[in-house]
């Protein structure tokens, strides 16, 4: 019986580290109020950080495209409209 239980309580823990690694990966904040319990000065800090990283990549990714979208509008008006 406490082999049992042992085993379980081991697989409980092991499970609950996969989820907050997981959690870690995909929305930080989460596993920092997972892990402390409570909302605190880390929570804030992982969560604003985790928002202007996001924001940055999401604007990075616009950029990005909008250049292509750009340079093929100008190579369009400089070659005319069947260019290929």
């Amino acid at each position: 019986m406490l082999h049992s239980l042992t085993a379980l309580c081991t697989l409980y823990f092991i499970c609950c580290s996969i989820a907050k690694f997981v959690l870690a990966i995909f929305l930080p904040p989460l596993a920092v109020l997972m892990h402390k319990g409570q909302i605190d000065t880390d929570f804030w800090i992982n969560l604003i950080l985790t928002i202007i990283i996001y924001l940055v990549s999401r604007v990075a990714a616009v950029l990005d495209n909008s250049h292509d979208v750009l340079e093929y509008t100008l190579v369009e008006r400089l070659f005319g409209a069947n260019f290929r």
